[in-house]
């Protein structure tokens, strides 16, 4: 497979409604892990990973007014469903899906700069859960209320969510 990739179509679903058409930009949840330092009884210390940091993310509309994002559900303080899907394509014509999903809050909508032509709003969100799959791989799943942190395909709280009865 080649090493670059494009977008060649990429639309958002939000609460159910499509925004094809005005979706301008899309930044998915940066997934960082937060680690302590570790030096306990050793001479060298190290680290360990305590958890991760809050997924938020962004996504920008244009043509949407605050009553039409107001209608569909989007309004800071409220939970949503954004689900954002893409169509990529690399050097090789070797064409892949792409879908992220997000159970989140939004937590502000700003408005673009006035000036003629179209506006748009850029709202940010923090998610309850988050999903993203590249082709037929699962990159991440990971929802803060069932405790699930999927990474790389990988589950890394499985064995824990057993230990403690949670799954």
């Amino acid at each position: 497979m080649s090493d670059t990739r494009n977008h060649r179509l990429v639309r958002a679903i939000i609460n159910g409604f499509p925004f094809m058409g005005g979706l301008e930009g899309y930044t998915p949840p940066a997934v960082t892990k937060v680690t302590e330092e570790s030096k306990g009884g050793r001479f060298v210390a190290g680290e360990v990973v305590v958890g991760l940091e809050k997924l938020t993310g962004e996504i920008k509309l244009s043509g949407a007014t605050a009553e039409l994002l107001s209608s569909h559900g989007v309004e800071v303080g409220e939970f949503s469903e954004i689900t954002v899907l893409g169509s990529s394509e690399d050097a090789d014509k070797n064409k892949a899906p792409l879908k992220w999903e997000h159970t989140c809050e939004i937590t502000s909508i700003k408005s673009g700069e006035v000036k003629p032509g179209k506006f748009d709003h850029t709202v940010a969100f923090t998610c309850r859960a988050y999903k993203h799959t590249d082709g037929p791989q699962l990159i991440y799943d990971i929802n803060v209320k069932t405790q699930t942190c999927v990474i790389g395909g990988k589950d890394l709280l499985e064995q824990h969510r057993a230990n403690v009865e949670m799954s």
